[in-house]
C-alpha cells in the first residue's frame, strides 16, 4: 500500500490537476468519451498514399527531429501536426513541384510517440506506449493484468485536457468485449484498491 501511495504521490505532483479531476467522475456509459484530435510525433509510423500515383507511395517513420522524408519533396516537418494538416501540406507540396490536383490519405500505423500512464494494481505499473488501436483491456493484459486487491469495478481513466474521469468496469468489458475503451495519447488509467 505504501508503495502506492508513493506512486500516487508522484503522480499528483507530476500531474497537478489529477486531484480535481479524480473529484468529478463520468461512467462510460454516460455517453462518449471525449475525442482527441492526435498530433503527430517522433517516432510514429505512417502509411501515405498518393491516388493515381503508387509510385509515390510510402510508408514512413517520423524521425527524431519530427521530419519525414517523401519523394520530389525532400525532408517535411511532420511532428505537432495533425493528419488532416499534414495531408493538406503534401497535397498543396505536390500540387506546386508536379501533381494536378493530388489527392493523399495518410493513415498512423504505430503511435509511437504517444503514452499512456498505468498505475494502481496492476501486476506491472508504468509508463506504456500507445499503439493504434489499443484499448484499456489490451493495456491491462500487457501490463499482466490486475492484482487480487484490484478493484476491477472502478477503473479510473483521466483524459488530457479533460476535467473528469472515465469510470470503467473491467469485469463488464469481460462479459462484453465491445465495451471494451479504446485509449487516447495521454490517458491516466488507475486501477484502485478495493476497500474490502
Amino acid at each position: 500500500m505504501k508503495k502506492w501511495l508513493k506512486i500516487l504521490g508522484l503522480t499528483i505532483f507530476l500531474f497537478p490537476g489529477i486531484t480535481t479531476a479524480l473529484a468529478q467522475e463520468k461512467s462510460a456509459g454516460e455517453g462518449p468519451i471525449p475525442s482527441y484530435d492526435y498530433r503527430i510525433g517522433a517516432g510514429d509510423l505512417l502509411e501515405i498514399k498518393v491516388f493515381g500515383s503508387t509510385g509515390l507511395d510510402r510508408t514512413v517513420s517520423v524521425s527524431g527531429k519530427g521530419m519525414i522524408d517523401f519523394p520530389l519533396l525532400g525532408w517535411i516537418s511532420a511532428e505537432g501536426s495533425t493528419v488532416e494538416e499534414l495531408t493538406k501540406n503534401l497535397e498543396q507540396g505536390l500540387g506546386e513541384c508536379c501533381l494536378v490536383n493530388p489527392q493523399i490519405n495518410i493513415r498512423v500505423l504505430e503511435y509511437n510517440a504517444q503514452q499512456v500512464y498505468l498505475f494502481g494494481e496492476v501486476q506491472k505499473p508504468g509508463v506504456y506506449q500507445l499503439k493504434k488501436g489499443k484499448t484499456l483491456m489490451e493495456l491491462i493484459i500487457e501490463a499482466e493484468g490486475v492484482t487480487r486487491k484490484a478493484a476491477k469495478g472502478r477503473v479510473y481513466i483521466l483524459r488530457r485536457g479533460k476535467s473528469e474521469r472515465v469510470k470503467i468496469d473491467l469485469d463488464e468489458i469481460i462479459k462484453n468485449s465491445r465495451q471494451d475503451v479504446p485509449l487516447q495519447p495521454g490517458d491516466m488509467i488507475y486501477v484502485p484498491e478495493s476497500i474490502f
